[in-house]
């Protein structure tokens, strides 16, 4: 597992350096080139040099996909992660969690404005809900309902499900999701926070705007203790690197 990690780390370092850099100073001329240009010339540099191994290949193209999906180019983004799925699927099983998660991230993808399509927020929704459903079978399947992974599918499903004005089916799932992570995670994980704000931005879709206000005073409380905790985390971190100086 450690050299697999480390396999991985240089694949994407080089990647970086030596594909998606050089791509942006192309010739050592072009600074003017846009991220899509680099983000092409990369992909095509890095094509087949990862054959034999599958699973770094797998992380440069969920690198690429992801970056394509921030660029709203939801077409490409989509070739490289189901390809990213494909080499997952083969190497590490159809039921891990890496693989389920680029069924998630698809879902995503398919979730978000596209370039390439003229689509309504409703269309997008109606569309990536069945794809949230399927992925969220999966991972209760290999997982458990409360997993936290399934859990936050749920409440994208939930969100899709309130975009596309199927409230009452929203409602049920969003109540679910928040239910089980109150057990399953602290109330400062952000996953937990994340649903709460969708449930909020339902809420207030539907025209609840008392309930949506209360759950955002709600999460902003959740917010504070989010950030004690992270302070004390940082406190505890520094006491066990003074110990570990002095031990030297």
């Amino acid at each position: 597992a450690a050299q697999l990690k480390a396999k991985i780390s240089d694949g994407l370092s080089r990647f970086l350096r030596d594909d998606l850099l050089q791509a942006s100073l192309w010739n050592g001329a072009d600074r003017s080139v846009t991220l899509r240009k680099a983000l092409d010339r990369a992909a095509v540099n890095f094509e087949g040099r990862y054959s034999e191994q599958p699973l770094v290949e797998s992380e440069i193209r969920l690198t690429l996909g992801m970056a394509y999906h921030a660029l709203n180019e939801q077409s490409t983004a989509t070739r490289h992660l189901k390809r990213v799925y494909d080499l997952r699927a083969a190497n590490l099983g159809e039921s891990d969690r890496r693989t389920l998660n680029t069924l998630f991230q698809l879902a995503l993808v398919r979730n978000s404005f596209d370039k390439g399509r003229q689509t309504t927020v409703r269309e997008r929704a109606a569309e990536a809900a069945l794809s949230f459903a399927a992925v969220l079978a999966r991972q209760q399947a290999a997982f458990g309902s409360e997993d936290p992974d399934a859990l936050v599918t749920m409440g994208h499903l939930a969100l899709c499900y309130s975009r596309s004005e199927r409230f009452s089916d929203a409602n049920e799932l969003f109540e679910k999701a928040n239910k089980h992570f109150a057990s399953a995670v602290p109330e400062h994980d952000q996953r937990l926070i994340d649903c709460l704000e969708q449930t909020a931005a339902s809420l207030q879709s539907q025209g609840r705007d008392e309930d949506s206000r209360a759950l955002q005073l709600k999460i902003t409380n959740l917010r504070k203790k989010q950030l004690i905790a992270r302070k004390l985390e940082h406190e505890e971190n520094l006491v066990e690197l003074n110990l570990s100086l002095i031990h030297i």
